[in-house]
Protein backbone atom coordinates (compact mmCIF):
# COMPACT_ATOMS: atom_id res chain seq x y z
CA UNK A 1 0.00 0.00 0.00
CA UNK A 2 2.66 2.21 1.23
CA UNK A 3 4.92 1.40 -2.15
CA UNK A 4 1.94 1.93 -4.25
CA UNK A 5 1.44 5.78 -2.73
CA UNK A 6 5.40 6.14 -3.05
CA UNK A 7 5.13 4.99 -6.94
CA UNK A 8 1.98 7.52 -7.54
CA UNK A 9 4.15 10.40 -5.97
CA UNK A 10 7.48 9.62 -7.93
CA UNK A 11 4.85 9.80 -11.00
CA UNK A 12 3.20 12.87 -10.45
CA UNK A 13 6.56 14.31 -9.37
CA UNK A 14 7.63 13.35 -12.65
CA UNK A 15 4.86 14.65 -15.05
CA UNK A 16 5.24 17.61 -13.33
CA UNK A 17 9.13 17.88 -14.21
CA UNK A 18 7.76 17.04 -17.89
CA UNK A 19 5.59 19.44 -18.38
CA UNK A 20 8.08 22.32 -16.35
CA UNK A 21 10.60 20.82 -19.17
CA UNK A 22 8.02 21.69 -21.90
CA UNK A 23 7.57 25.47 -21.54
CA UNK A 24 9.22 27.99 -23.38
CA UNK A 25 12.41 29.67 -21.78
CA UNK A 26 10.70 32.94 -20.99
CA UNK A 27 7.57 30.62 -19.38
CA UNK A 28 10.16 29.63 -17.13
CA UNK A 29 11.72 32.82 -16.21
CA UNK A 30 9.15 33.64 -15.39
CA UNK A 31 7.86 30.84 -12.97
CA UNK A 32 11.26 31.40 -11.27
CA UNK A 33 11.20 35.50 -11.06
CA UNK A 34 7.93 35.04 -9.74
CA UNK A 35 8.72 32.58 -7.27
CA UNK A 36 12.04 34.48 -6.03
CA UNK A 37 9.47 37.75 -6.11
CA UNK A 38 7.37 35.95 -4.10
CA UNK A 39 9.76 34.21 -1.35
CA UNK A 40 11.23 37.48 -0.86
CA UNK A 41 7.85 39.35 -0.52
CA UNK A 42 6.91 36.37 1.99
CA UNK A 43 10.43 36.92 4.03
CA UNK A 44 8.95 41.18 4.26
CA UNK A 45 5.57 40.25 4.97
CA UNK A 46 6.49 37.89 8.12
CA UNK A 47 9.37 40.71 9.39
CA UNK A 48 6.99 43.33 9.46
CA UNK A 49 5.03 42.22 12.33
CA UNK A 50 8.11 42.08 14.03
CA UNK A 51 8.94 45.89 13.47
CA UNK A 52 5.89 47.52 13.26
CA UNK A 53 5.80 45.91 17.08
CA UNK A 54 9.18 46.64 18.18
CA UNK A 55 9.07 50.13 16.49
CA UNK A 56 6.86 53.52 17.22
CA UNK A 57 5.04 55.07 14.04
CA UNK A 58 6.94 58.11 14.09
CA UNK A 59 9.96 55.19 13.97
CA UNK A 60 9.38 53.14 11.07
CA UNK A 61 8.34 55.79 9.20
CA UNK A 62 11.81 56.66 8.13
CA UNK A 63 12.35 53.65 6.63
CA UNK A 64 9.75 54.26 3.71
CA UNK A 65 10.38 58.23 3.92
CA UNK A 66 14.30 56.96 3.16
CA UNK A 67 12.53 54.86 -0.14
CA UNK A 68 10.80 57.35 -1.71
CA UNK A 69 13.70 59.59 -1.61
CA UNK A 70 16.38 57.04 -2.91
CA UNK A 71 13.60 55.75 -5.40
CA UNK A 72 13.58 59.55 -6.65
CA UNK A 73 17.19 59.81 -6.33
CA UNK A 74 18.70 57.01 -8.24
CA UNK A 75 16.74 57.92 -11.14
CA UNK A 76 19.19 60.17 -11.70
CA UNK A 77 22.03 58.98 -10.42
CA UNK A 78 21.97 55.63 -12.42
CA UNK A 79 19.79 56.69 -15.25
CA UNK A 80 18.20 53.53 -14.91
CA UNK A 81 20.85 51.08 -17.11
CA UNK A 82 19.36 48.19 -15.85
CA UNK A 83 16.47 48.40 -18.26
CA UNK A 84 15.43 48.17 -21.52
CA UNK A 85 17.91 50.51 -22.80
CA UNK A 86 20.92 47.71 -21.29
CA UNK A 87 18.63 45.08 -23.19
CA UNK A 88 18.75 46.76 -26.48
CA UNK A 89 22.53 47.27 -25.84
CA UNK A 90 23.26 44.07 -25.07
CA UNK A 91 21.16 43.37 -28.96
CA UNK A 92 23.77 45.65 -30.65
CA UNK A 93 27.01 44.38 -28.80
CA UNK A 94 26.25 40.88 -29.08
CA UNK A 95 29.94 40.18 -29.19
CA UNK A 96 31.31 42.73 -26.48
CA UNK A 97 28.15 41.66 -23.48
CA UNK A 98 31.37 41.94 -20.80
CA UNK A 99 33.22 44.95 -22.15
CA UNK A 100 29.29 46.40 -22.34
CA UNK A 101 28.54 45.15 -18.87
CA UNK A 102 31.91 46.65 -17.33
CA UNK A 103 31.38 50.14 -19.38
CA UNK A 104 28.31 50.65 -18.08
CA UNK A 105 29.31 50.22 -14.35
CA UNK A 106 32.02 53.01 -15.62
CA UNK A 107 29.32 55.24 -16.46
CA UNK A 108 27.20 54.55 -13.32
CA UNK A 109 30.21 55.49 -11.64
CA UNK A 110 31.36 58.52 -13.12
CA UNK A 111 27.41 59.71 -12.59
CA UNK A 112 27.58 58.99 -9.10
CA UNK A 113 30.75 60.43 -7.92
CA UNK A 114 29.66 63.92 -9.66
CA UNK A 115 26.20 63.84 -8.12
CA UNK A 116 27.48 62.77 -4.44
CA UNK A 117 29.50 65.44 -4.84
CA UNK A 118 26.83 68.13 -5.82
CA UNK A 119 24.64 66.61 -3.05
CA UNK A 120 26.70 67.26 -0.42
CA UNK A 121 28.10 70.53 -1.26
CA UNK A 122 24.68 71.82 -1.45
CA UNK A 123 23.47 69.08 1.72
CA UNK A 124 22.45 72.27 3.61
CA UNK A 125 19.21 72.77 1.39
CA UNK A 126 18.85 68.97 0.11
CA UNK A 127 19.09 68.10 3.80
CA UNK A 128 16.18 70.23 5.25
CA UNK A 129 13.86 69.66 2.35
CA UNK A 130 14.42 65.48 2.57
CA UNK A 131 14.57 65.19 5.98
CA UNK A 132 17.22 63.02 6.22
CA UNK A 133 20.77 63.18 8.22
CA UNK A 134 24.04 63.07 6.88
CA UNK A 135 24.73 59.60 8.11
CA UNK A 136 21.71 58.50 6.05
CA UNK A 137 22.01 60.40 3.00
CA UNK A 138 25.57 58.34 2.68
CA UNK A 139 24.16 54.95 3.62
CA UNK A 140 21.00 55.94 1.01
CA UNK A 141 23.90 56.78 -2.11
CA UNK A 142 25.94 53.64 -1.05
CA UNK A 143 22.67 51.72 -1.34
CA UNK A 144 21.60 53.54 -5.06
CA UNK A 145 25.35 52.39 -6.05
CA UNK A 146 25.45 49.05 -5.05
CA UNK A 147 21.73 48.61 -6.58
CA UNK A 148 22.85 49.84 -9.31
CA UNK A 149 25.47 47.73 -9.85
CA UNK A 150 23.27 44.48 -9.19
CA UNK A 151 20.84 45.92 -11.73
CA UNK A 152 23.34 45.84 -14.39
CA UNK A 153 24.25 42.47 -13.46
CA UNK A 154 20.82 41.42 -13.65
CA UNK A 155 19.88 43.17 -16.99
CA UNK A 156 22.77 40.87 -18.77
CA UNK A 157 21.38 37.51 -16.65
CA UNK A 158 17.92 38.35 -18.32
CA UNK A 159 18.57 38.72 -20.99
CA UNK A 160 20.78 35.85 -21.23
CA UNK A 161 17.84 34.14 -19.61
CA UNK A 162 20.04 33.14 -15.98
CA UNK A 163 16.53 33.24 -14.09
CA UNK A 164 18.73 31.07 -11.32
CA UNK A 165 20.83 33.86 -10.68
CA UNK A 166 18.55 36.93 -10.74
CA UNK A 167 16.46 34.50 -7.86
CA UNK A 168 19.48 33.49 -5.74
CA UNK A 169 20.12 37.60 -5.55
CA UNK A 170 16.69 38.04 -4.82
CA UNK A 171 15.97 35.19 -2.23
CA UNK A 172 19.43 36.25 -1.01
CA UNK A 173 18.79 39.90 -0.50
CA UNK A 174 15.34 39.02 1.38
CA UNK A 175 16.79 36.91 4.09
CA UNK A 176 19.83 39.17 5.14
CA UNK A 177 18.05 42.56 5.06
CA UNK A 178 15.37 42.18 8.01
CA UNK A 179 18.09 39.53 9.60
CA UNK A 180 20.77 42.14 9.82
CA UNK A 181 18.36 45.13 10.83
CA UNK A 182 17.28 42.91 14.07
CA UNK A 183 20.52 42.86 14.37
CA UNK A 184 21.41 46.09 15.07
CA UNK A 185 18.22 46.78 16.89
CA UNK A 186 18.96 44.71 19.72
CA UNK A 187 22.66 44.70 19.64
CA UNK A 188 23.34 48.24 19.06
CA UNK A 189 20.47 49.98 20.07
CA UNK A 190 19.79 51.63 17.14
CA UNK A 191 16.07 51.94 16.01
CA UNK A 192 14.19 54.14 13.50
CA UNK A 193 17.66 53.81 11.33
CA UNK A 194 17.73 50.03 11.58
CA UNK A 195 16.52 48.83 8.49
CA UNK A 196 17.79 51.69 6.46
CA UNK A 197 21.78 50.62 8.06
CA UNK A 198 21.12 47.04 7.05
CA UNK A 199 19.40 47.18 3.27
CA UNK A 200 22.09 49.23 2.68
CA UNK A 201 24.96 46.95 4.36
CA UNK A 202 23.56 43.94 2.59
CA UNK A 203 23.04 45.90 -0.89
CA UNK A 204 26.58 46.59 -0.75
CA UNK A 205 27.93 43.30 0.71
CA UNK A 206 26.08 41.45 -2.52
CA UNK A 207 27.35 44.11 -5.20
CA UNK A 208 30.88 44.17 -4.10
CA UNK A 209 31.75 40.71 -5.61
CA UNK A 210 29.73 41.14 -8.27
CA UNK A 211 31.31 44.79 -9.70
CA UNK A 212 34.77 42.04 -9.17
CA UNK A 213 34.08 40.04 -11.29
CA UNK A 214 32.33 41.85 -13.92
CA UNK A 215 35.59 44.66 -14.18
CA UNK A 216 37.68 41.24 -14.07
CA UNK A 217 36.34 39.65 -17.35
CA UNK A 218 36.87 43.41 -18.85
CA UNK A 219 38.37 46.11 -17.31
CA UNK A 220 37.28 48.56 -19.88
CA UNK A 221 35.59 50.54 -17.55
CA UNK A 222 35.40 53.92 -20.03
CA UNK A 223 34.33 53.16 -23.55
CA UNK A 224 33.40 56.25 -25.68
CA UNK A 225 31.37 54.40 -28.36
CA UNK A 226 29.66 52.46 -25.90
CA UNK A 227 29.01 55.40 -23.41
CA UNK A 228 27.37 57.65 -26.09
CA UNK A 229 24.98 54.56 -27.00
CA UNK A 230 23.85 53.99 -23.27
CA UNK A 231 23.72 58.07 -23.10
CA UNK A 232 21.91 58.53 -26.20
CA UNK A 233 19.12 55.92 -24.77
CA UNK A 234 19.30 56.45 -21.66
CA UNK A 235 18.83 60.71 -21.59
CA UNK A 236 15.90 60.69 -23.36
CA UNK A 237 14.12 58.13 -21.14
CA UNK A 238 15.50 59.94 -17.77
CA UNK A 239 12.01 62.15 -17.98
CA UNK A 240 9.65 58.84 -18.26
CA UNK A 241 11.72 56.92 -15.19
CA UNK A 242 11.65 59.92 -13.06
CA UNK A 243 8.03 61.07 -13.63
CA UNK A 244 7.37 56.90 -13.00
CA UNK A 245 8.93 57.22 -9.59
CA UNK A 246 7.22 60.27 -9.16
CA UNK A 247 3.58 58.95 -9.29
CA UNK A 248 3.97 56.60 -6.31
CA UNK A 249 6.91 58.41 -4.11
CA UNK A 250 5.24 61.57 -4.33
CA UNK A 251 2.46 60.64 -2.37
CA UNK A 252 4.57 59.04 0.25
CA UNK A 253 6.85 62.06 0.80
CA UNK A 254 3.71 64.33 0.54
CA UNK A 255 2.19 62.56 3.22
CA UNK A 256 5.24 62.66 5.25
CA UNK A 257 5.70 65.87 4.82
CA UNK A 258 1.85 67.22 5.49
CA UNK A 259 0.89 64.25 8.24
CA UNK A 260 4.27 63.11 9.80
CA UNK A 261 6.14 60.19 9.63
CA UNK A 262 3.45 58.37 11.74
CA UNK A 263 1.21 59.05 9.07
CA UNK A 264 3.45 57.96 6.47
CA UNK A 265 4.18 54.75 8.36
CA UNK A 266 0.71 54.34 8.78
CA UNK A 267 0.36 54.55 4.74
CA UNK A 268 3.12 52.38 4.10
CA UNK A 269 1.68 49.56 5.61
CA UNK A 270 -1.31 49.70 3.38
CA UNK A 271 0.86 50.27 0.39
CA UNK A 272 2.93 46.79 1.74
CA UNK A 273 -0.83 44.79 1.12
CA UNK A 274 -1.73 47.12 -1.50
CA UNK A 275 1.13 45.88 -4.00
CA UNK A 276 1.16 42.58 -3.22
CA UNK A 277 0.32 41.90 -6.63
CA UNK A 278 3.48 42.53 -7.71
CA UNK A 279 4.85 39.54 -6.32
CA UNK A 280 2.88 38.51 -9.50
CA UNK A 281 3.06 41.56 -12.01
CA UNK A 282 6.75 41.90 -10.92
CA UNK A 283 8.25 38.54 -12.61
CA UNK A 284 5.59 38.79 -15.45
CA UNK A 285 6.96 42.05 -16.43
CA UNK A 286 10.81 40.70 -16.26
CA UNK A 287 9.87 38.06 -18.72
CA UNK A 288 7.41 39.55 -21.29
CA UNK A 289 9.44 42.38 -22.05
CA UNK A 290 11.57 40.16 -24.02
CA UNK A 291 8.92 38.50 -25.44
CA UNK A 292 6.82 41.81 -26.67
CA UNK A 293 9.66 43.16 -28.05
CA UNK A 294 10.25 39.81 -29.96
CA UNK A 295 6.87 39.44 -31.76
CA UNK A 296 6.34 43.55 -32.20
CA UNK A 297 9.49 42.95 -35.12
CA UNK A 298 7.87 39.56 -35.66
CA UNK A 299 4.92 41.86 -36.54
CA UNK A 300 2.64 39.56 -34.35
CA UNK A 301 1.21 42.35 -32.04
CA UNK A 302 -2.32 40.35 -32.33
CA UNK A 303 -0.70 37.70 -30.02
CA UNK A 304 0.74 40.67 -27.77
CA UNK A 305 -3.21 42.36 -27.35
CA UNK A 306 -4.85 38.30 -26.67
CA UNK A 307 -2.16 37.62 -24.48
CA UNK A 308 -2.61 40.80 -22.44
CA UNK A 309 -6.07 40.74 -21.96
CA UNK A 310 -6.30 37.31 -21.03
CA UNK A 311 -3.16 38.49 -18.01
CA UNK A 312 -5.37 41.44 -17.45
CA UNK A 313 -8.43 39.57 -16.21
CA UNK A 314 -6.46 36.61 -14.39
CA UNK A 315 -4.95 39.72 -13.00
CA UNK A 316 -7.51 41.40 -11.56
CA UNK A 317 -9.03 38.31 -10.26
CA UNK A 318 -6.06 37.80 -8.41
CA UNK A 319 -6.05 41.39 -6.54
CA UNK A 320 -10.02 40.64 -5.71
CA UNK A 321 -9.17 37.82 -3.63
CA UNK A 322 -6.20 39.17 -2.12
CA UNK A 323 -9.04 42.54 -1.12
CA UNK A 324 -11.10 39.83 0.23
CA UNK A 325 -8.99 38.81 3.26
CA UNK A 326 -7.03 42.82 3.31
CA UNK A 327 -8.22 43.47 6.50
CA UNK A 328 -7.27 39.96 7.99
CA UNK A 329 -3.72 40.75 5.97
CA UNK A 330 -3.26 43.73 7.38
CA UNK A 331 -3.93 42.63 11.28
CA UNK A 332 -1.85 40.49 10.75
CA UNK A 333 0.98 42.31 9.37
CA UNK A 334 0.74 45.29 11.76
CA UNK A 335 0.05 46.17 15.07
CA UNK A 336 -3.41 48.24 15.53
CA UNK A 337 -1.72 51.49 15.93
CA UNK A 338 -0.70 50.99 11.84
CA UNK A 339 -3.92 49.64 10.29
CA UNK A 340 -5.69 53.40 9.81
CA UNK A 341 -4.81 53.56 5.96
CA UNK A 342 -6.41 50.39 5.26
CA UNK A 343 -8.68 52.42 2.58
CA UNK A 344 -5.88 52.57 0.21
CA UNK A 345 -5.23 49.36 0.07
CA UNK A 346 -8.05 48.71 -2.38
CA UNK A 347 -7.32 51.46 -5.08
CA UNK A 348 -3.42 50.72 -4.34
CA UNK A 349 -3.91 47.10 -5.61
CA UNK A 350 -5.98 47.76 -8.75
CA UNK A 351 -3.32 50.20 -9.60
CA UNK A 352 -0.75 47.46 -9.87
CA UNK A 353 -2.49 46.30 -12.86
CA UNK A 354 -2.89 49.36 -14.81
CA UNK A 355 1.33 49.79 -13.85
CA UNK A 356 1.81 46.53 -15.05
CA UNK A 357 0.11 46.94 -18.32
CA UNK A 358 1.91 50.96 -18.73
CA UNK A 359 5.11 48.76 -18.46
CA UNK A 360 4.13 45.73 -20.99
CA UNK A 361 3.27 48.55 -23.25
CA UNK A 362 6.42 50.54 -22.22
CA UNK A 363 8.24 47.70 -23.32
CA UNK A 364 6.63 48.17 -27.12
CA UNK A 365 7.08 51.51 -27.41
CA UNK A 366 10.86 51.04 -26.32
CA UNK A 367 10.83 48.76 -29.70
CA UNK A 368 10.36 52.12 -31.85
CA UNK A 369 13.37 54.15 -29.89
CA UNK A 370 11.53 57.31 -29.78
CA UNK A 371 12.60 58.34 -26.42
CA UNK A 372 11.55 61.61 -25.83
CA UNK A 373 7.98 61.18 -27.01
CA UNK A 374 7.89 57.42 -25.28
CA UNK A 375 8.50 59.95 -22.03
CA UNK A 376 5.03 61.56 -22.55
CA UNK A 377 2.91 59.21 -20.60
CA UNK A 378 5.10 59.07 -17.95
CA UNK A 379 5.31 62.95 -17.87
CA UNK A 380 1.63 63.42 -17.78
CA UNK A 381 1.08 61.54 -14.77
CA UNK A 382 3.69 62.27 -12.93
CA UNK A 383 3.08 65.29 -12.96
CA UNK A 384 -0.68 64.91 -12.09
CA UNK A 385 0.43 62.45 -9.24
CA UNK A 386 3.09 65.71 -8.13
CA UNK A 387 -0.09 68.23 -8.44
CA UNK A 388 -2.18 66.17 -6.41
CA UNK A 389 0.13 66.00 -3.47
CA UNK A 390 1.01 69.28 -3.43
CA UNK A 391 -2.25 70.89 -3.64
CA UNK A 392 -4.93 67.74 -2.59
CA UNK A 393 -3.20 65.56 -0.27
CA UNK A 394 -2.12 68.56 3.13
CA UNK A 395 -6.29 69.07 2.89
CA UNK A 396 -7.54 65.65 2.54
CA UNK A 397 -7.41 62.02 4.83
CA UNK A 398 -4.65 60.65 4.22
CA UNK A 399 -6.27 57.13 4.96
CA UNK A 400 -7.88 57.72 1.73
CA UNK A 401 -4.42 58.50 -0.15
CA UNK A 402 -4.26 55.28 -2.45
CA UNK A 403 -6.92 56.75 -4.59
CA UNK A 404 -4.22 59.72 -5.88
CA UNK A 405 -2.00 57.11 -7.28
CA UNK A 406 -5.01 55.04 -9.42
CA UNK A 407 -5.94 57.76 -11.06
CA UNK A 408 -2.02 58.73 -12.17
CA UNK A 409 -2.16 54.87 -13.08
CA UNK A 410 -5.13 54.74 -14.70
CA UNK A 411 -3.40 58.30 -17.00
CA UNK A 412 -0.13 56.25 -17.52
CA UNK A 413 -1.97 52.98 -19.09
CA UNK A 414 -4.41 54.99 -21.59
CA UNK A 415 -1.85 57.33 -22.39
CA UNK A 416 0.93 54.54 -22.90
CA UNK A 417 -1.52 52.47 -25.24
CA UNK A 418 -2.33 55.63 -27.22
CA UNK A 419 1.41 56.35 -27.62
CA UNK A 420 1.52 52.91 -28.34
CA UNK A 421 -1.47 53.28 -31.30
CA UNK A 422 0.49 56.15 -33.13
CA UNK A 423 4.05 54.35 -33.17
CA UNK A 424 2.84 51.33 -34.70
CA UNK A 425 -0.68 51.49 -36.39
CA UNK A 426 -2.24 49.27 -33.88
CA UNK A 427 -3.39 49.21 -30.22
CA UNK A 428 -0.78 46.35 -29.10
CA UNK A 429 -4.32 45.30 -26.45
CA UNK A 430 -7.71 45.19 -26.62
CA UNK A 431 -8.15 49.30 -24.36
CA UNK A 432 -12.04 48.86 -24.35
CA UNK A 433 -12.26 45.73 -22.67
CA UNK A 434 -9.22 46.15 -20.14
CA UNK A 435 -10.84 48.90 -19.07
CA UNK A 436 -14.14 47.29 -18.92
CA UNK A 437 -12.37 44.74 -16.64
CA UNK A 438 -10.12 47.33 -14.63
CA UNK A 439 -13.92 49.31 -14.46
CA UNK A 440 -15.70 46.02 -13.05
CA UNK A 441 -12.70 45.04 -10.91
CA UNK A 442 -13.17 48.63 -9.26
CA UNK A 443 -16.64 47.99 -8.61
CA UNK A 444 -15.97 44.70 -7.03
CA UNK A 445 -13.74 45.95 -4.51
CA UNK A 446 -15.54 48.64 -3.35
CA UNK A 447 -18.04 45.80 -2.67
CA UNK A 448 -15.42 43.94 -0.51
CA UNK A 449 -14.65 47.13 0.81
CA UNK A 450 -17.67 47.97 2.34
CA UNK A 451 -17.94 44.58 3.47
CA UNK A 452 -14.03 44.62 5.53
CA UNK A 453 -15.76 44.16 9.17
CA UNK A 454 -17.52 41.06 7.76
CA UNK A 455 -15.57 38.60 7.18
CA UNK A 456 -18.22 35.92 6.26
CA UNK A 457 -19.51 37.69 3.34
CA UNK A 458 -16.35 38.43 2.13
CA UNK A 459 -15.83 34.77 1.81
CA UNK A 460 -18.95 34.66 -0.34
CA UNK A 461 -17.84 37.08 -2.30
CA UNK A 462 -14.72 35.56 -2.68
CA UNK A 463 -15.85 32.13 -3.99
CA UNK A 464 -17.38 32.55 -7.41
CA UNK A 465 -14.07 34.14 -8.44
CA UNK A 466 -12.21 30.93 -7.52
CA UNK A 467 -13.19 29.15 -10.83
CA UNK A 468 -13.26 32.22 -12.99
CA UNK A 469 -9.31 32.06 -11.94
CA UNK A 470 -8.93 28.86 -12.83
CA UNK A 471 -10.58 29.45 -16.62
CA UNK A 472 -7.98 32.00 -17.38
CA UNK A 473 -5.26 30.50 -15.89
CA UNK A 474 -6.13 27.24 -18.29
CA UNK A 475 -6.16 30.10 -20.73
CA UNK A 476 -2.55 31.32 -20.12
CA UNK A 477 -1.00 28.36 -19.92
CA UNK A 478 -2.51 26.97 -23.51
CA UNK A 479 -1.16 30.21 -24.57
CA UNK A 480 2.60 29.71 -22.76
CA UNK A 481 2.51 26.20 -24.35
CA UNK A 482 1.81 28.07 -27.86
Amino acid sequence: MGDNKKKKGDTHLLEIVKKYNELRVPARASLWYIGSGGFARAIGALSTPIFTRLLSPAEYGLFPLYNSWMSVISVLVTLELGGSVLYRAYQKYADKKDELTSSALGLIGAIFISFSTLYFAFYGLIGKYTGLSVRVSIFMLAEIFASAVLSVYIARARFEYKYRAVALLNTLSAILAPFTALSLIFLTGVRAEARIYSSSIVAVLIALPIACIVINRSERLFAGEMWRYLLARSLPLLPHYFASALILKSIEIGIGRSHGNDALARYSIAMSVGMILTIVTGGLLSALSPWIIRKIKEGDTGRVRDFLLLVTKALSLVALLILAGAPEVTAFLAAEDFRQALPSVYPLEIGVILSFLAGALMSGCAYYERSFISSIPALVSGLVSLTLSLFLLPRMDYRFAGILPLCSYIILAVLTALLFKRMSGEYPIALGRCLGVIALTLGYATLLYLFKDVLISRIFLALPLLPLLFIEAKGIYARVRE
